[in-house]
Formats: C-alpha cells, structure tokens, sequence
C-alpha cells in the first residue's frame, strides 16, 4: 500500500471485532466480515480464511479469491512415507503396532520403520493377550480368526504414538482430539509451546534432525513447506470433510469429528468507496493473487533467514518481477519506465504510463508519445501507419518517423498503409519511383517490360514532328519579330506547366507539348505496359533537359543545307530554278546569315525557359533521411557517381543561360542604344528581333523579360513541394512574382503594340488565376466532394488557360490591317518618287510583300486585303480597337523612316532658305490635293 501511496494501519480482525463491540455494541464476530467493510469500519481484509463460499455478497463491497487455499491437516515427513506407504493413510494409526513408532520413548528412527521393525512385542505378548479375548477361542461357537487378529494388533502394546498439536493459546479451529477419538486412533495429543507455529515447525525441525518419526498438525501454505526449511512433508489423508462433519461436531458436544479439515477459501475484500479514493490502492487489492508457492516462500524467507515481514515481502518482490508486475498497478511515485506506446504523465500526485491517444505515438521503451508527423496515421499507442500518397523512410529513428510525399501519388494509394508496404506491387526503392523488375522501366506511369514489349520507333514520330515544326517556323516566323504575340502565347503554355500540379498536367495534352518533354508528350497516349526507350529516371531527367537542344539542331541541320545549297548552286546552274521560288532573303549568303541569326534568336526565345527548367531538375535533389537525392530519381545520391556529370552540364547551362547571355545581350542593346544606332538597317536587320517588339525607351526589355521568366521557373523548380503545405508555399510565392510583374507590366506598357500589352496582361492574370486554381484541393479524400472539387479544378484550368486565346482574332486582325495598311502606303509612295527614294534597299525590301523572310505567311495574309472591301475595313478598324490602336498598324521601318524624316526637316530648318522650301512644299501639297479632288 506503501507503493501506491496510500497510509494503511494493519489490525487483527478479531482485535477489531472486540474494539467494536465495545465502541458500536455490534458483535462482528458474528457476521461476516463484509458487513464490518459495508459500515464503514475497515476499508479491506485482503486475506480472509473465516468466510465460506456460502457467505452471501453485500452491495458496496468487492471480493474475489486471494490465490489459494488454506488447508489444515495431518502431515509426516516425506521421508517416513516413502519408508512405509501405510502411514500415509488414517488407518494404519488404529493399531498400537503402527502409531508407537510415533512415541519418543520408543525410539524409533525412520531407517527402522524401512527396515521393518515397527514393533517389539514378543510372540509370548500375543498369546497371553489372545486368552483374553473370546474371538480366539477356538473351542467355542464365538471364535473368529480374522475378528481376534484385529484385536491383537489393535491391543497388543497399548502404546500410542504422540500427535504434535497447536497450542491452545490461538484461535485457530483445532479438532485434532475430536478427530482421534472420532476414528479410534492410537494416537496422544501433545500440544506445542506456544506460539503455535515455531512450536510445530521446532519439533518437525528436531524429529529430521534426528531422523525420527513424526506426525502432527500444520497447514499450507506455511514456512516449513518453503524451499527454505530444508524439510518435505506429505499429507496424511483422513476421511474427506463434508457439511456433515460440522453437524456431527456441534452435536457431540464438540467432541467428535470424524473427517478432514474443511478447506478454507482464503479471500479478499475492500470497499468500493476506496476506487473513488485511492484508485491504485483499490486496483492493488483487486488485483492481488498469490499461490501456495508463493506464501510459503515469503514465510519462509521471514522464518528461516530471520527477516522481517516487510524485508521477506521485498526480497520476494525482487525475485519475482513478472509476477509483480501483474499484481501491482502501473503507478509509480517517481517518473517510470513505460512500454512502447505508453508515456509516463503526472498528475494528482503520481506517474502513471498511459497509452498514446489518438493522433499520437511512441514506438520506444521510456518514451514520450509524439504528435503524429505529416504524413502519418497514429490511431494511438504505438501503431503509425502512412497517410494516402505517403512513403515512409526505412531507416527513420523510431522517435522520429520521416514520412515523406510521393509524386504523381503512387505510394499508399488507398490510405492508412503499414510502413513497410507503401508501394504498389510493382514498384520499390525510395518513394516508389522505381520499378521492381530490374528489366520494367516507366512509361506512362507504369512498369513497362523493355525486353518483350518495347518500341522505340515510336521516337521517330515526335521526331518527324519536330522537322517539320522547324520548317515551320522557320517559313512562318516574321523577320523582324514586329509582335511577341506568338512567342508570349507559346511562353504562356511553358509557364502554365510550372504552376499546375503533375496530375491535372497529364489530364490537359497541350501543356504537355509545350513542354519539350519527350516523356511528358506520351503520358496518356500511349498504351499502358508499352515500353518506349529503356530509360531510369535520372535519364529521363537529363533527356527532358537536353530535348530543347534538339531544334537547335534541327534549326542548325537547316541552316546547314541552306548553305550547302548556296554552294552548289553556282556549281550547277540548274539549281537555280529552285532558287526562283525561294525568298529573297534566301537567294545569298549574306541575306541567308541574318536571316538563321533572327530564327536562332527567336528558338532562343522559345527554348529559354524549358532550357532552365531541364537544368535545375538536374540540381533539384531533396533531403530523404538526412541525405541529398535527385527529386526526380530519389534512388539516386546527388553530386556522386552518375549525378557528377550532370550536374556539371546543369551548373554550366544555369551560368550561361541566366548569367552569361542576358547581360552579355543587355550591354550589347545598351551600346546600341547610346550610340543611336538602333533604327541603322544593319543593325535591324541583325538584332532587331531583340528589341522591335518594345518601345523605343524599352528597346533592352528583352532581357528583363529573360530575367522574369528565369525567376519563375527558379521559383517553381527550386522551391520544394514534396508536401501539400510545401506546395501551397511555393504557389503563394508564385502568386507574389506575378502578381509584381503585372502590376509592372501594367505601369510600364513597354511593348510597341497596344494589342501585345493587352495580350501580355491577360496572359499574367490567367497564371494569377490558374496559381489560385491550383490551391483547390479537399483537405482529405471524401468521395462525391472530392470529385466535385477536382472537376471544379479542372473545369476552372481550362477556362483560365482559354482566356489568353480570346485574343486571338485580334491578333488575325492586326495581320490583315497592317497589310492593308501597308497596301495603302506603296500606293501613296509609288505616286512620290522622292519619298521612295528615301528608302534604303533594305527597308524598302522590307516592307516589300514579296520580300522579306516570311514572304509565304506574308503572300498568304496578303490575299486576305483584296477579298476585304473597302466599306468594311472601317468597321474592321474599329473592332480592332476595342484591344489595339491604329499605332499599331504601323511597321517599324515606318517608323524609322519618320523618324528620319523629322532629322532632315530638322536639318533643312536650320539654313536661311528653309522656311521658303517649308512654305513652297505646302503650296505644292495643297495643289496636289486640290487637283485630285477635281478629279474625283
């Protein structure tokens, strides 16, 4: 009770009994001791041997069995019953001849009683005696052989043997002289010296000692009978008790009882008031059990090694630990060790090991229950389980589980996973990412078999369509680059790819193509289980970052037999009808050179961003257990082995593209621009592409432009989205960039084209909204809500991405009116030969329809001004102006030529005679337009 903090005062219950007698007036002694505990004067008796399984139970009081049975009875020593089985059994001791071995005076040892001599009377002792008795007279009628040699045993000798019995000064229930006089034993009470107990276990001590007989009362469970007494008795069996053996004794006078002790149920009882008061003390009781064993041992520890009662208590304690440990509650004054799933926690003055609630969990001995980390499923104790879409890192600390998120949700696909079966069947290694068959490699998002199923002419088709994607552009693209609004639409998809998650990515193909990436294009298109290349991740990942260099070489392929043409052409004259039908600008060497410079500017454009974004994947490792992996080969250590190489390329190309040529394109556009030589025909003809599309103050936006598109793809490859919230971080950050250059946009205007700026601001909203789109999601997975707020997702996706294209009639428009516009104006110029002459050659073969390097898309849009009449350009004009201005409709080099022309004027107006040519020009005006109003 110590233990459990709790002060408990030990009292004898027959002292109570007196006490209360005298205090209440009640006899308790005559009630059962549950009453005494249900009025409230003892609060347990946790080993009661007066109750009898017949004691009806009382409301209020809890009781159960202590562990054993208190038996009294007759024993002898071991020893003597292997000498002479006989003894074992009551019987024997009705004859003198077998209960004197019993009696001191005789002497007898127990090598003897092996050895036979029970006896020492002589046969003269036998006939003497049989004159006595009429059974053995054989002349008369009453002669019985078998009647006369139970008398001789029985008589003969008259000697008893001495039964050692309690001493008279306990209330224990003796009846071992009832018990003899009952069966006709030849057996003599001796009564010990008291105390009772020391007195039996003396004589049974000295009767070893000197090896001799004994027989005598005791009862189990007791010291003698523990290892520690060095003595082992057996049980004399008497006649089995019945009920009736106590009606036989209260008749008698208590003078007869011809049958065995009773067994005793030794039993527990405590008030249920002491759950409510001292809850471990109450548990304490309840769980309480001992055995025979187990008392013996402890009395035995008290008498035999001179202990007290608590130090036997202790020392059998710390024998006995698992036995213990059932018995006592799991209470401790001082912070104990719990077991895994438990934590120790203090409150109304203890410790107590309590299991992990829910939500949290402990899977160490001594440990502290933690709260469930990200990713995780702790139904309490010490269970942990990984969440939907979570891998769980084997070699974590047990106090600390890493749970990490699996991309394109392949790990736990159902949920509440055990750790060590995270990944589909076909899967392994860390987060799942690869196949488990060595010979299967991923291809659209599942284990193919590169052996039996592979295709890798497949590859031929993407690449047929890059060629003829180049000759496309290389026809299509305008010389000068006079509108981004092409290049903006296609950057516009690349970068949409960067703020929508991989899953709604799959689900919308002309994201995918946008990308350049070659694994990307045939996600969702071809078959499941069909193998394409054999190809790891870290392969696929330097194949997404090299794959834009293909066009390059495509474009350079091109450029290559451009050349090789230009030579053999003036080796075989006959090529040159071949010539005839290709653009001016087609036709030298020197007009061939600006014209795949423009083109290699342009791809450069075009391929900026997904040529970033390849090499930062190359640098994007993430930390699993404490060790760097590559975020899209996570069995893969960065910066070692096979991730070397790469790297360096990444290293270099991150340098060079966001470094190196931005600022080395900057100061040559700043160089430019101070030196004024920015509208000089050679330098347009060679750079324009960078700075025509931009406002003259503008005229290095380009490179701004780089720099913004660098930033977000940084801002989304770089910023780690392993987990939903890391996700969300990265799409705020996102939301901020854009959101900044909107509003700078906004502001600034710097593109030439009123309808560009327009375009460009829709183009930045719609990735505002499509960010905000892509936070979306369910919180947890609740079926019908989840799918309506996917398909709400999804629906919103589409539309925001679709917005940008509403603009694309206006962008048709502006190419139909700027070549009405420049129809008009070779119809005035021709009219003026001074005005022409103002031209250089090459602007002026700029301008031409027939000239120019994108003289087929040019022809084409050329036809659409002669079916457009001229009653309906008007009102062509004024739809265009809902998103552009007439501004626009002007070309750069008319523009320049203004400006060239504001120069000269401005030159003339310096000499004395230029306001006379000022006036004489406007007279001449005048007369020109008087006279083509007579004529109209």
């Amino acid at each position: 009770m110590e233990r459990v903090g709790v002060v408990a005062t030990p009292v004898m219950y027959h002292t109570l009994t007196e006490v209360l007698l005298n205090q209440t007036g009640i006899d308790y002694g005559l009630l059962s001791v549950r009453r005494m505990i249900a009025d409230g004067h003892a609060t347990a008796d946790v080993e009661n041997w007066d109750d009898t399984m017949q004691s009806a139970p009382i409301t209020g009081v809890t009781e159960g069995m202590l562990g054993y049975l208190g038996q009294a009875g007759w024993f002898i020593p071991t020893s003597l019953a292997n000498a002479n089985r006989e003894l074992l059994s009551y019987v024997s001791y009705k004859y003198s001849s077998t209960a004197r071995i019993f009696d001191p005076a005789l002497n007898y040892t127990i090598a003897q009683v092996a050895g036979g001599a029970t006896t020492r009377s002589s046969v003269a002792d036998y006939l003497v005696a049989a004159q006595n008795v009429s059974a053995c007279a054989n002349s008369t009628s009453s002669f019985d052989a078998s009647a006369c040699l139970q008398t001789l045993l029985h008589d003969v000798g008259n000697e008893n043997g001495i039964f050692f019995a309690a001493s008279t000064d306990v209330d224990w229930f003796s009846v071992d002289q009832p018990i003899i006089d009952s069966l006709g034993l030849k057996l003599t009470v001796q009564f010990v010296q008291s105390p009772s107990e020391s007195g039996l276990i003396s004589s049974i001590q000295d009767a070893h000692r000197n090896d001799r007989p004994w027989i005598g009362y005791m009862y189990t469970p007791s010291a003698i009978f523990s290892n520690y007494s060095g003595v082992s008795l057996s049980r004399v069996l008497l006649p089995q008790w019945a009920p009736e053996c106590d009606e036989i004794y209260d008749r008698s006078n208590q003078t007869l009882y011809p049958c065995d002790y009773a067994p005793g149920f030794v039993k527990k009882f405590v008030t249920n008031k002491l759950q409510a008061q001292a809850p471990h003390a109450y548990q304490l009781i309840t769980q309480l059990t001992f055995d025979d064993a187990d008392m013996s041992d402890m009395l035995g520890r008290r008498y035999f090694s001179n202990l007290s009662i608590h130090d036997a208590a202790c020392n059998w304690i710390k024998s006995n630990p698992v036995k213990v440990a059932s018995i006592v509650p799991r209470w401790h004054r001082t912070r104990p060790t719990c077991a895994v799933g438990e934590e120790p926690r203090y409150g109304n003055q203890e410790w107590v090991c309590t299991a992990c609630s829910v939500d949290t969990f402990n899977l160490v001995t001594n440990g502290t229950c933690k709260a469930c980390p990200q990713g995780a499923i702790c139904p309490g104790s010490a269970t942990i389980l990984a969440d939907k879409h979570y891998w769980y890192w084997p070699a974590s600390d047990p106090m600390n589980p890493l749970f990490y998120s699996c991309a394109e949700n392949k790990c736990c696909v159902d949920g509440a996973c055990p750790v060590d079966d995270t990944c589909p069947p076909d899967r392994t290694g860390n987060l799942c990412a690869s196949c488990r068959d060595p010979n299967h490699y991923l291809w659209n998002g599942r284990c193919a078999n590169c052996l039996t199923n592979s295709t890798p002419a497949a590859v031929l088709l993407p690449l047929a369509v890059a060629f003829v994607v180049m000759f496309l552009f290389l026809l299509l693209s305008t010389k000068q680059g006079e509108s981004v609004f092409l290049s903006d639409m296609i950057l516009f998809f690349q970068l949409v790819t960067l703020l929508v998650s991989k899953v709604d990515l799959a689900n919308i193909f002309i994201l995918k193509a946008t990308t350049l990436n070659l694994d990307s294009i045939f996600d969702g298109v071809v078959p499941h289980g069909l193998c394409i290349l054999p190809l790891g991740n870290m392969e696929r990942t330097a194949m997404k970052a090299v794959i834009p260099f293909l066009f390059w070489i495509i474009l350079g392929i091109y450029h290559g037999i451009a050349v090789a043409y230009q030579s053999l052409k003036t080796k075989y004259p006959s090529l040159a009808v071949i010539a005839a039908r290709l653009p001016t600008t087609l036709r030298n060497v020197h007009s061939l050179t600006n014209f795949f410079l423009t083109r290699y500017f342009l791809l450069f454009t075009v391929t900026y961003m997904p040529i970033i974004e390849g090499a930062l994947q190359l640098l994007n490792c993430r930390n699993l257990g404490g060790q760097r992996y590559l975020a899209t080969s996570p069995d893969l250590v960065c910066y070692q082995g096979r991730h070397l190489p790469v790297t360096i390329y990444a290293i270099i190309i991150i340098v060079v593209w966001v470094g190196v040529l931005p600022l080395g394109l900057f100061v040559k556009l700043r160089r430019l621009m101070r030196a004024g030589q920015l509208g000089d025909d050679a330098v347009v003809e060679r750079w324009g592409v960078l700075y025509i599309p931009y406002r003259k103050q503008f005229s290095w936006y380009a490179v701004l432009d780089m720099v913004k598109r660098a930033l977000i793809t940084i801002a989304s490859v770089v910023i780690p989205q392993s987990t939903e919230t890391e996700f969300v971080i990265s799409l705020a950050i996102l939301l901020v960039l854009l959101w900044l250059f909107n509003i700078e946009h906004v502001y600034s205007r710097p593109l030439y084209t009123k309808l560009d700026n327009h375009f460009r601001s829709f183009t930045y909203g719609s990735m505002l909204m499509l960010t905000a789109t892509s936070m979306i999601k369910s919180p947890t997975d609740v079926g019908d809500y989840t799918n309506v707020l996917n398909n709400l997702r999804l629906g919103l996706l589409f539309l925001f991405l679709f917005i940008p294209c509403l603009l694309i009639p206006w962008f048709v428009l502006w190419n139909i009116l700027r070549f009405h516009h420049k129809q008009q104006r070779k119809q005035r110029d021709r009219g003026s030969s001074n005005d022409s002459s103002k031209l250089s050659p090459t602007t002026a073969n700029a301008s031409a329809p027939g000239s120019g390097l994108g003289s087929l898309a040019s022809s084409a849009l050329a036809l659409v001004p002669r079916m457009v009449k001229e009653q309906h350009v008007t009102r062509l004009h004024r739809l265009y102006r809902i998103f552009g201005s007439e501004r626009d409709l002007e070309t750069f080099s008319e523009e320049v030529l203004a400006e060239k022309q504001n120069r000269a004027k401005t030159r003339k107006s310096s000499v004395p005679w230029a306001n006379a040519g000022g006036v004489l020009r406007s007279v001449v005006i005048v007369v020109n337009c008087i006279a083509g109003s007579i004529r109209r």
